[in-house]
């Protein structure tokens, strides 16, 4: 840490930064006159890094607009995610550690975030969060195992008036009748979702901006609808 601290103190003006398999425990480091112009921020397999260093995001980032957290096991809070107001988009992969409960931390950021996307959150469930997030352009859940047509009863109907692509791959949803309620909806990524059927195509009409269905590895024989 003594190390970064020292480099970036010769950076004024830093925009974007990726950290990848650094142990560190805490940013202080990038406390200092470069921070107010951080934008974009990466991190990749920071094992080591533990949950209370995550938590001066908006202290020291207030101008973050894009943050990916990927392959970081021991991110358990999310709170401080929430305090980057002006967060646009939002990538966290690969972490066994977030449920249901740690995911409604980040509903402070329903009128600012765009892209949302959750990797491989095989515990998650319920996402009621999305009610509010009604500026949300992109919504990617790929490899979520556990989410279903049910995980999104009374979101989309209540939503969504922004969203352009919806990646539900891996998923087990088999219901898309609540999409057709996405009046911009453009791409709709299904592939690997092993429940779908031809029955779950038959309100693909009712989709009217639709432009691209990804449908491999699927047990759907029926394309008559599009």
């Amino acid at each position: 840490e003594s190390h970064l601290r020292s480099v970036f103190q010769n950076f004024t003006s830093l925009e974007s930064l990726f950290l990848r398999s650094h142990t560190i425990l805490d940013f202080e480091f990038v406390s200092c006159n470069n921070s107010n112009n951080l934008r974009s921020l990466y991190f990749d397999s920071c094992d080591h890094v533990v949950g209370d260093a995550y938590y001066s995001f908006g202290r020291f980032a207030p101008l973050l607009e894009e943050l990916h957290i990927t392959y970081c096991t021991n991110l358990t809070d999310l709170s401080s995610i929430a305090e980057c107001r002006k967060l646009k988009v939002l990538h966290l992969g690969e972490n066994v550690n977030i449920t249901d409960e740690k995911l409604r931390a980040l509903q402070p950021l329903g009128n600012t975030l765009e892209t949302l996307q959750l990797s491989h959150f095989l515990v998650i469930r319920d996402l009621s969060l999305l009610r509010g997030f009604v500026n949300l352009k992109v919504l990617r859940l790929r490899g979520c195992s556990n989410v279903g047509s049910a995980s999104f009863a009374g979101v989309a109907e209540m939503g969504f008036v922004a969203l352009e692509e919806l990646v539900l791959s891996g998923t087990q949803v088999s219901d898309l009748s609540a999409f057709a309620r996405c009046p911009r909806l453009k791409v709709l990524d299904l592939h690997e979702c092993t429940v779908l059927s031809n029955e779950s195509l038959r309100t693909l009409p009712q989709f009217k901006a639709l432009t691209d269905v990804l449908l491999q590895y699927t047990a759907v024989s029926d394309l008559s609808p599009l």
